[in-house]
């Protein structure tokens, strides 16, 4: 009976463990912040993107890849504490627009400001762009054009029905 009890045991306990360890990634991806998983929905929407770019521009070589990478990791780092002042302000914007007195220079300061973080960032998108279209021949760069009005109208379409 010892030995019958002692290996129900371990089969429940076994189990359990199992059990377990099967359901803590679902556990772990419920407890995220909302935060956390729309930055790893950014991040696979990147990657997403790199796919999808590849797969609608032509014949890219090994070297082309590599450079584009390059130019869309440069531009995230150039763009990213840009983004992240950008934040900032459309905080400091949110909290100037809802106070009980606003203060009307204030917040029109922070318009300004706000719209010159986002000059900046669309004119270095703009320089990648031009960097990956000036790295593809005359058939790729048009499928590149292409694919990125493509985008442009998805775009729109989502932001119409939210």
């Amino acid at each position: 009976k010892i030995i019958i009890m002692k290996r129900r045991f371990k089969l429940i306990s076994t189990s359990v463990f199992a059990l377990l360890l099967l359901s803590l990634p679902f556990l772990t991806f419920a407890q995220q912040s909302p935060e956390g998983q729309q930055m790893r929905h950014k991040q696979e929407m990147k990657k997403d993107r790199m796919t999808r770019m590849e797969e609608n521009i032509p014949d890219l070589t090994a070297e082309q890849k590599k450079s584009i990478e390059s130019i869309h990791l440069s531009a995230m780092k150039d763009v990213k504490p840009m983004k992240n002042e950008l934040g900032e302000k459309e905080a400091r914007f949110k909290t100037l627009n809802s106070a009980d007195k606003p203060d009307m220079n204030a917040i029109n300061k922070q318009i300004d400001e706000i719209a010159a973080i986002k000059t900046q960032i669309a004119k270095r998108e703009a320089k990648a762009h031009q960097e990956v279209r000036a790295v593809l021949n005359e058939d790729q760069r048009i499928a590149f054009d292409m694919h990125r009005d493509q985008r442009r109208m998805e775009k729109s379409k989502h932001r119409a029905h939210h």
